[in-house]
This record gives structure tokens, sequence and C-alpha cells, in this order.
């Protein structure tokens, strides 16, 4: 409705005249480190609350899921691990990482 309307179509015309330049700004998707990994946490971390783990991973791409199979990329140990640990090894294709490592990874 707005470009309809024959002033503003002259109103624009005469911004372009003098130099004005009209553009569509793409968003830039940023890259994230963790795009496309999966993660499973399992035992206390040493400095992050499991919340807090969950939104370092979320905000860097990354997918937090609750059970261990083929399809997670890395498990993050805590001190007093559960039995998540004994399935992540014996599938022998999930990464495993402490807190530290994993904060390597964000930085």
């Amino acid at each position: 409705e707005y470009f309809q309307n024959e002033k503003n179509s002259e109103l624009i015309d005469e911004l372009q005249s003098i130099g004005l330049q009209f553009q569509i700004k793409k968003e830039e998707k940023k890259e994230k480190k963790l795009d496309g990994l999966k993660f499973v946490l399992t035992g206390t971390l040493p400095n992050y609350s499991r919340n807090e783990m969950k939104e370092l991973i979320i905000s860097n791409g990354g997918e937090v899921l609750s059970a261990i199979s083929k399809n997670v990329d890395y498990l993050i140990l805590g001190k007093n691990p559960g039995s998540k640990l004994q399935k992540a090894q014996s599938l022998g294709t999930v990464n495993i990482i402490n807190e530290n490592e994993f904060l390597e990874m964000i930085s």
C-alpha cells in the first residue's frame, strides 16, 4: 500500500536521485562452535549447575540429550558419573570429556 501511493513513490525516486541506496539487509547466520553436536551430561560438574551447562551448550549451537545413544557426540563427565559413562564406553563412538575440555571447545 505504501509503495502504491504516488507521493511515496516520488519521494523514493527523489531520495535515490540524490544517492540514497536501498538494500534489503539479510541477517547473517553466525556459525556457532557446537552446531550439529549432541551432548549428554553425567555426574556433578565442578563449576556449573546442570542447567547452566545446558544453557552453554544450547547458546553455542549444540543440543542436549538425556540418554546415551549412537547419535550422541559428547558425554560431559562430572564427579560420580552414573550408568551413562559405562554405556558411552561400551558404544565406543561417544567422545568422553570433562568440564574443562568442554569449555576449551567453546572458547
